[in-house]
């Protein structure tokens, strides 16, 4: 069986009361790792189309920061390349599916 979309990962961004949700990638899972899916996260380009769908980027590096230390006002950051990695999630308890969702 092949690996199948099981959620959209999405960015928040607090807007006011409320929050604004935008495409930030998905959830794949895989049938054979019952409990765990992998996480691919993607943006689509502000203006950029391939033909009439947009374009989408891939991320290749996270960026940490880090509180600063006591003393400092300047805060630590870290850089991850993750070219060739992708992010692991694992279910510790099932996860109901919204009665309204499809296949």
């Amino acid at each position: 069986m092949a690996k199948k979309r099981v959620a959209s990962v999405s960015l928040a961004t607090k807007d006011g009361n409320s929050y604004n949700y935008d495409n930030f990638g998905a959830q794949i899972a895989d049938p054979d790792y019952p409990g765990s899916t992998s996480i691919i996260l993607e943006i689509d380009h502000p203006t950029r189309k391939d033909g009439k769908f947009p374009l989408r980027g891939k991320a290749t590096v996270i960026k940490f920061v880090f509180p600063p230390e006591e003393g400092s006002d300047e805060a630590e950051e870290a850089f991850v390349d993750i070219t060739e990695s992708f992010i692991n999630s694992t279910f510790w308890h099932a996860i109901e599916r919204s009665p309204k969702a499809k296949d």
